[in-house]
């Protein structure tokens, strides 16, 4: 009876022990699928990382597109590569040629103004010297010799002079008359080149401004022109840089005419004034001829006196009376 009792004992515990070894798998499967599920998280976590990564890369990449884009058009600007002048002639576009005639014009006015603006060709040191040394002689000053002078050294006081020696012999108030007339019409003459030279400097400046709203109409046109995604705001810089070329050129032929201007109009005004000095100081050697002698120029001062005219005359009569 025990013997039989201890038998179902050892087979109650081959029976535990059987189903021990077979549950056990089981177990260890199931505790082994945690850490699966475990270890299963980590490759969704990697594939949201990599996602966010790919996304950063991409918005990285949009943000540096354009950054290249704008290297390289900085790169072939000229700015980025230091401002030519023969670009910005070109860039200029066509209101440059007028432009470039305005500046050829304003340097030859210049010159030639320069050149006849000289002393030598308004009140040379020689005439003033010569002059002086008439004006010292016992017989005071004589209008021929004074004409003489003039004509042997050209310059716009001696043209002045030459205006007043004609009207010796005529009242001192009809003389000083003719003095301020003829050195007015000098003035005149002298300032006509120089006007022109105003003229380039009120219109340069113009032509300029106009050529700049030219250039930003056209910039901003061109910009409603572009396609989506393009670069506005570069374009428009571009169009209006190269607008201003214009003004800039307007601008640097504008001062210097209006600078040679001013300098040439206070040097007419200077040897106008100084002119009318020299021979008003002249004119009370000239009242002694008033009403006593009629002199026309050249051609007369190299005539014979009147008393030997008068006897020539004469001597005609007589001879032909014989006849």
């Amino acid at each position: 009876m025990y013997a039989a009792k201890r038998w179902r004992i050892v087979l109650w515990l081959l029976c535990l022990g059987a189903a021990g070894i077979g549950l056990s798998p089981k177990g260890v499967s199931a505790q082994e699928n945690p850490p699966a599920a475990v270890n299963s998280a980590p490759p969704a976590v990697e594939q949201a990382a990599a996602s966010r990564i790919g996304s950063e890369q991409a918005s990285n990449g949009s943000e540096q597109a354009p950054v290249g884009e704008t290297s390289a058009a900085e790169r072939n600007s000229p700015s980025r590569s230091g401002m030519n002048f023969l670009q910005l002639l070109v860039l200029g576009g066509w209101f440059m040629i007028p432009l470039g005639l305005i500046s050829v014009a304003v340097v030859a006015l210049a010159i030639e103004r320069g050149l006849v603006l000289r002393r030598d060709r308004q009140l040379p040191d020689r005439l003033l010297a010569r002059l002086g040394q008439l004006c010292e002689q016992p017989g005071g000053l004589d209008p021929r010799d004074a004409y003489r002078i003039c004509q042997s050294l050209p310059s716009s006081a001696s043209t002045v002079l030459r205006k007043v020696l004609l009207k010796v012999g005529r009242p001192h108030a009809e003389l000083e008359q003719t003095l301020q007339d003829a050195a007015q019409r000098n003035a005149i003459r002298l300032q006509q080149p120089v006007s022109w030279l105003t003229w380039c400097a009120a219109v340069a400046p113009l032509l300029g401004l106009l050529g700049t709203v030219w250039g930003i109409t056209q910039a901003f046109y061109d910009t409603t022109q572009l396609e989506v995604g393009e670069n506005q705001a570069e374009a428009l810089a571009s169009g209006i840089y190269m607008a201003l070329v214009t003004t800039i050129f307007g601008l640097l032929i504008a001062i210097p005419a209006t600078t040679f201007a001013h300098y040439y109009e206070n040097r007419i005004v200077t040897y106008s004034n100084e002119i009318e000095e020299l021979i008003g100081s002249l004119l009370p050697q000239l009242e002694r001829y008033e009403g006593q002698v009629r002199f026309a120029g050249e051609s007369k001062a190299e005539s014979p006196d009147r008393s030997t005219l008068g006897k020539t005359v004469q001597g005609k009569r007589t001879d032909g009376s014989r006849t």
